[in-house]
């Protein structure tokens, strides 16, 4: 089956761009400037993806439409006895081409006159040897027209500036009518192509000449940098430009090779940014609004984060196998008091640890301790680290939180070294949330009363309560955990986990293009939600929001 060529009709800026099939040897009507509109873009559109190719080739048409020739009446015309001024029922044209240019064919109208001689320019004149005629008959002598003329004369690929075009005949147009009635076929393709978008810099060049079809590199940038600056809708058009006048083609569809969305920038109580306090491991879903212009549904496609943050250097990591609250509780209080065994396998410093508590009835003033290990309990004597803090009463039978204890200072502790965190109450009462495990001593939990040894708590059907802590330790440096993670609340698409600080990270949420997030708009607003942890307990800025989507129907 043979190829089929799609060409691009020009239009005029913000119409559809149509095409149309190349069949025959139909004669071009422009050469050398391509001009055709793209896309209307609305203020705050994003283009995603546009493809278009660009082709070249050789011009077939009226010399009125290859691009930079003129035509002027020759001062002479050739006889068979030499150049004189005039002779009847002949002319004589020069055509200036502009530039250099191959010339294969020359036609005139069958019923119009003939073409009897055709010379090319040698740089000064004309050459005396023509590329239709007949050539001189000696040293000096010009050439001379041929006796029968043709209609259609085909060369041998004459690369010239100009041509001298001797017509006989009747009705011999003038110099003026001439470009409209001679048809010219080139062999020159068009060279060094240059792409703009709405009288801008060129985005695109291809050196050298073009034939086969290409594809511009820059487009989608090129488009968007117009659609920034854009106030109103703004209808964009392309423009070509080569440095020889052959004919480009453009092959675009924007329905099918384009895909344009909204853009839309989100405000917290009219400001573009916002901060969200994160505790360490705690996921959270965080509302971003957005204006809306109209009702209906977006179809949400990604979100453009800059993001900055304040957090600790430390990050959370469990302290057991264990993650879900179990339903023991390990009383703290003066009575009372806790120990919790940890190891760790790289040495790390430690800057405190989370225990997870119950809401307890009345205040509770806690004293937490980091000691070392002495036969298999903790040591006496003086602590690595030590921090006091206050628990407000909270509501009877709430759910267990993590309580973080940062000490003064961070501890350097060492690989594989038993290490212990051990709670005490001197006011007040707190219960430590237990899970019971499988008896270990990496997790062993101990406890105290009124100051005697240290003692196992006893089984509960066979399983050991293990004190469910989490140690807030700066990561092993072979540990890749970026303090932040962000992703959709449906979990579908992309999810990020970076690590900001104070200098703003620019992060993209995708979604998959068969799965757009579907957002109403209500109230002149569309709220969506973002599902965001942290590894640290700290403070998440968003500097700015940019929602691309695309409104449901279009």
């Amino acid at each position: 089956m043979a190829a089929q060529t799609k060409q691009v009709s020009q239009k005029a800026p913000g119409q559809a761009v149509s095409m149309r099939p190349v069949q025959g040897p139909a004669e071009d009507l422009d050469s050398g400037l391509y001009e055709g509109g793209l896309l209307d873009l609305q203020p705050g559109s994003r283009v995603t993806r546009a493809e278009l190719s660009v082709s070249g080739k050789t011009f077939h048409g009226k010399l009125q439409n290859l691009q930079g020739t003129k035509v002027s009446e020759s001062p002479v015309v050739f006889t068979s006895t030499g150049k004189q001024a005039s002779s009847a029922q002949t002319m004589a044209y020069i055509v200036d081409l502009g530039r250099i240019v191959s010339v294969m064919k020359l036609e005139m109208p069958a019923s119009g006159p003939a073409i009897t001689l055709v010379l090319p320019w040698l740089g000064t004149d004309f050459s005396p040897t023509p590329a239709f005629g007949n050539a001189p008959s000696g040293a000096g002598q010009a050439a001379t027209p041929v006796a029968t003329g043709k209609t259609a004369v085909g060369l041998t690929g004459v690369e010239t500036l100009k041509l001298l075009v001797q017509l006989q005949g009747s009705s011999l147009p003038s110099a003026s009518d001439f470009p409209a009635r001679c048809v010219i076929t080139t062999g020159t393709y068009p060279t060094n192509v240059k792409a703009s978008l709405n009288g801008r810099l060129p985005f695109w060049t291809n050196p050298g000449p073009l034939s086969d079809p290409v594809k511009p590199t820059g487009l989608v940038e090129d488009l968007n940098a117009v659609a920034a600056g854009a106030t109103e809708k703004v209808s964009v058009t392309l423009s070509l430009s080569t440095d020889t006048p052959g004919v480009l083609a453009v092959d675009f569809d924007e329905k099918t090779d384009a895909d344009v969305e909204g853009s839309a920038q989100a405000r917290w109580g009219g400001q573009s940014s916002t901060q969200v306090a994160l505790q360490a491991l705690a996921s959270q879903a965080l509302t971003v609004p957005f204006p809306a212009g109209s009702a209906g549904t977006w179809n949400v496609s990604g979100l453009e984060i800059s993001a900055a943050g304040s957090f600790p250097p430390w990050r959370a990591y469990p302290g057991q196998a264990t993650t879900d609250p179990g339903k023991l509780g390990l009383k703290v209080d003066a009575t009372f008091s806790v120990a919790r065994r940890f190891e760790l396998p790289e040495a790390a410093d430690v800057y405190g640890v989370a225990l997870l508590v119950r809401p307890p009835s009345d205040d509770a003033q806690v004293h937490l301790e980091l000691a070392a290990e002495d036969a298999d309990a903790p040591a006496a004597g003086k602590p690595l680290a030590s921090a006091d803090l206050a628990i407000p009463a909270g509501y009877a039978g709430g759910p267990p939180y993590w309580q973080e204890v940062l000490f003064p200072a961070a501890v350097s502790v060492k690989a594989q070294a038993g290490t212990w965190g051990v709670a005490r109450a001197p006011a007040g009462a707190l219960e430590w949330v237990g899970a019971p495990e499988q008896g270990s001593p990496g997790v062993r939990t101990l406890v105290s009363s009124s100051g005697s040894r240290w003692d196992r708590y006893p089984t509960v059907d066979g399983l050991t309560p293990v004190a469910q802590v989490r140690i807030l330790r700066r990561p092993f440096p072979a540990e890749n955990d970026p303090v932040l993670e962000l992703g959709w609340v449906d979990g579908v698409g992309t999810t990020i986990a970076a690590e900001v600080g104070q200098d703003p990270v620019d992060l993209e949420l995708e979604r998959p293009k068969t799965q757009p997030l579907a957002v109403p708009v209500a109230d002149g607003t569309a709220s969506l939600a973002l599902s965001v942890t942290a590894r640290s307990t700290g403070t998440l800025t968003l500097k700015e929001v940019t929602a691309l989507y695309k409104e449901a129907g279009s």
